[in-house]
């Protein structure tokens, strides 16, 4: 068994998975890494394929009939070996060198969040995406009571003594706050650590391309937090 099982869920990040493989097995020699892509159109599990000659521990799950990043996460999960499992963006966003910190944070916590909103961390996004962030994670900090401030990181790590009785369940960013909100309250402990997200510079993101997107995406997210709401 591996010390920590990364999980990437990918859908045309051809540009970006090379380095983002290489970083990965630069900062951790022992992790397992399971590609999660979504029959992209870019051929992404090709380029990923390609790696395994020289990364060895890289699993890849090309999936022909299902999308979604939430899905994509909880393949990653159910084929994850190691004690430790997590996942990030695949758009080099979130620097996976973090992970080597998180993983000496679990020593004192159930689950660790890469954080953009505590002191040392930052979001350097455009603006109407910073705003549209920030309001939503805090009105669902401040309605579930967690305290966790980036509910919707996306950038975990937690122990499988947590993950493995847990499936994930709603669309781009309601999962993470499902997971940490059920976490909390279960009485795991979650910790944050602060990161630099920075906007992706290769490829197309998947989400929130316009502000209509943004008032959809962000009402599902409020839907999600009053439910939970409903739940304490």
């Amino acid at each position: 068994m591996c010390d920590i099982s990364l999980i990437l869920p990918t859908y045309n990040e051809r540009e970006n998975i090379e380095m983002l493989i290489k970083r990965i097995f630069s900062s951790i020699p022992d992790v397992e890494v399971i590609i999660v892509d979504d029959d992209s159109p870019d051929r992404t599990w090709v380029a990923a394929e390609s790696l395994r000659k020289k990364y060895p521990r890289i699993k890849v799950h090309r999936r022909v009939n299902q999308r979604g990043l939430t899905s994509a996460i909880q393949a990653g999960i159910d084929a994850a070996e190691g004690k430790s499992v997590g996942w990030l963006d695949c758009d080099l966003s979130m620097p996976p060198e973090l992970f080597k910190r998180m993983s000496e944070h679990l020593q004192f916590a159930h689950l660790v969040v890469g954080s953009r909103y505590i002191p040392g961390g930052r979001d350097k996004r455009p603006f109407q995406r910073r705003v549209f962030s920030r309001i939503i994670n805090s009105f669902g900090q401040f309605m579930l009571g967690t305290k966790t401030s980036d509910l919707t990181s996306g950038f975990i790590l937690c122990r499988r003594s947590l993950i493995k009785n847990h499936r994930l369940k709603g669309a781009y960013g309601e999962y993470c706050i499902d997971l940490i909100f059920s976490a909390e309250r279960s009485g795991f402990k979650v910790m944050e650590i602060p990161y630099r997200f920075i906007d992706r510079q290769q490829g197309k993101s998947k989400t929130c391309e316009n502000i209509l997107d943004l008032f959809i995406l962000g009402s599902r997210y409020v839907a999600l937090i009053l439910k939970k709401f409903k739940e304490k």
